[in-house]
């Protein structure tokens, strides 16, 4: 059995701080290119960008139990993780509250729930109103609920344990993807409830994957997969997904095939790139996302991740949504440069010095004391609100 008395790991993982940008960006392009360039090809690509999402979750499991310490006290890490999501969430579903009500579409059900965090527990229509990518954040915060029980004994499993957990784990997702895709094909009502895509419960699972893995690297596991070599699979993986899903969904009459399908088509490659990347700042591999740009633009993912739909919805506003093809090109552009601009802006003068206020006024002075990011600050994933190319949740006959 594992020792529990284990040396707190604080080296920086600055390589997976620079995926989450490039997973962000994929959730974005999800959400602006229907709206603003639809192409063939890119549109392919886009459409299943919101398996960026299951990369944060795996992240999630995977950072918290990586800066672990066995001492940690319940009170202080839920205080931490409250810090770091919650500020940034009630800013922005406040503008989304005023973006809905200057476009006249009202969904109070879903704000009221939705500022307690609770919207992923119920039915779309808890997702659709408010900030559509807060639906994540709520699958997180169950997360951090669970995350001071299940660590300590995660962490004292043999190896072979471990992996026995892992299979199961999958075995269930798959399961679960199966009686998901069934029901929705029979019209079972209110099927949204158990998605595969955005139901806490079935994303647990990512989460614990990588919890598991980081319960690997603790014990001194260091896989020889080059950060290069699993860049470039899983961008070839991630070509084959949206092919395969472009294929199939006309096949059977969807316009996609359902989202948490897709994720844990994509999981493979998600816990390939965390590893790859996990072992290359570890070994200290020359090739890696350590660059201050990277870090910089990883730093920013959340932020990136609770703005989009507010810039996308701003400027839907403003400019309407049928505009002609070079016109679209040229606004998904804008926007993209808004986005990341944006986040930077919030990320430098609210996110961060909000974060850290909060922490002095919650923690005890030995915990509160500011300090540079870490591996990643990763708590958070974002997807889209109602109606966009990567739903909330998603329609019934789509996932």
């Amino acid at each position: 059995m594992t020792s529990l008395n284990i040396e707190p790991h604080r080296a920086r993982l600055d390589s997976l701080t620079g995926l989450r940008f490039y997973a962000a960006f994929a959730v974005l392009l999800c959400h602006a290119v229907p709206r603003f360039a639809p192409m063939p090809v890119v549109s392919e690509l886009a459409e299943i960008g919101a398996v960026g999402v299951g990369f944060f979750f795996v992240l999630s499991g995977f950072i918290l139990a990586w800066t672990w310490r066995p001492a940690d006290r319940k009170r202080d890490f839920w205080a931490k993780r409250f810090a770091r999501i919650y500020p940034l969430h009630l800013v922005t579903l406040v503008v989304a509250v005023v973006l809905s009500a200057l476009a006249g579409a009202y969904n109070w059900t879903s704000v009221v729930i939705s500022v307690p965090l609770l919207q992923a527990w119920g039915p779309e229509q808890w997702r659709a109103g408010g900030n559509g990518p807060s639906w994540s954040l709520s699958v997180e915060m169950f997360f951090y609920l669970l995350f001071p029980f299940l660590i300590a004994p995660l962490m004292r499993m043999a190896r072979r344990q471990r992996i026995v957990v892992a299979l199961g784990v999958v075995a269930v997702m798959v399961f679960w993807n199966v009686g998901y895709f069934g029901l929705t094909r029979l019209d079972v009502p209110d099927t949204a409830v158990v998605s595969s895509y955005t139901n806490p419960l079935y994303r647990l699972g990512e989460f614990v994957l990588g919890i598991l893995v980081a319960a690997e690297f603790r014990a001194g596991w260091r896989p020889n997969i080059g950060l290069r070599a699993a860049l470039a699979a899983a961008v070839g993986w991630y070509a084959a997904v949206a092919g395969v899903n472009a294929l199939l969904a006309d096949k059977v009459g969807l316009a996609t095939l359902p989202y948490g399908l897709l994720d844990l088509a994509f999981l493979p490659a998600s816990l390939v790139l965390v590893v790859a990347a996990a072992s290359a700042d570890l070994t200290g591999a020359r090739f890696g996302l350590r660059d201050r740009a990277h870090v910089a633009l990883g730093e920013w993912s959340f932020a990136l991740y609770l703005l989009q739909m507010l810039v996308i919805t701003a400027v839907i506003q403003v400019v309407g949504s049928d505009v002609p093809l070079a016109v679209g090109i040229a606004l998904l552009a804008g926007v993209i440069l808004i986005c990341v601009a944006l986040s930077g802006l919030v990320f430098r003068f609210f996110e961060r010095p909000v974060e850290r206020q909060l922490r002095r006024s919650l923690l005890p002075t030995r915990l509160s004391r500011p300090s540079k990011p870490l591996a990643t600050h990763n708590e958070t994933s974002a997807d889209s609100s109602k109606g966009s190319a990567c739903p909330s949740t998603p329609p019934p006959r789509r996932g």
